[in-house]
């Protein structure tokens, strides 16, 4: 069993004179310590369910929101709601993920580094702007419409942005 030892730092109680904290113990930064890379072979393996079934667990969290998106039509239609603020909720949000998915693929595609952070910044501004225009529209017609067009496109912006955290972390890009 290979195992490749990585430094890593740990925490030690060491008094130190002219610390604020002098006479008292206090956590200092030191490096003895080592800790091995997992063993493939080993039943405790991280990769246990196997990469094609994380994947595709991965892309069915990414599409969480246009689930929550078709469960939200039968609870307006159930408890009341403006159908009207439904139908501008659901046509900003569709709009501004169909912008969104194209946008990222030509800034992915972009040779310049500049070119694509600025294709995916104008693309937030102005999806934003479009949504806010389109449920401040609906409000100023229907204020009933315009409130359930703001609370469920806020909804679906909760999970799309949760969904986003746990399936790019550290802005690596999703499978």
């Amino acid at each position: 069993m290979s195992q490749s030892p990585h430094k890593v730092g740990r925490l030690v109680d060491s008094p130190r004179r002219g610390s604020p904290a002098w006479g008292r113990p206090y956590l200092a930064f030191s490096w003895p310590a080592t800790v091995s890379a997992p063993d493939p072979a080993s039943p405790l393996s991280i990769a246990a369910t196997g990469p094609s079934e994380t994947s595709k667990t991965l892309k069915a969290l990414g599409y969480l929101d246009l689930a929550a998106l078709a469960f939200a039509l039968p609870v307006f239609l159930v408890a009341g709601f403006s159908l009207l603020g439904y139908a501008v909720a659901a046509g900003a949000w569709l709009f501004q993920r169909v912008v969104r998915e194209l946008v990222a693929r030509r800034a992915a595609a972009a040779s310049d580094v500049r070119t694509s952070i600025g294709l995916n910044a104008a693309s937030m501004i102005l999806r934003g702007w479009a949504v806010a225009f389109a449920i401040f529209a609906v409000g100023l017609r229907n204020p009933k419409a315009g409130l359930a067009a703001a609370v469920l496109f806020l909804f679906l912006f909760s999970i799309f942005f949760t969904m986003q955290a746990i399936t790019r972390p550290a802005g690596r890009s999703a499978p």
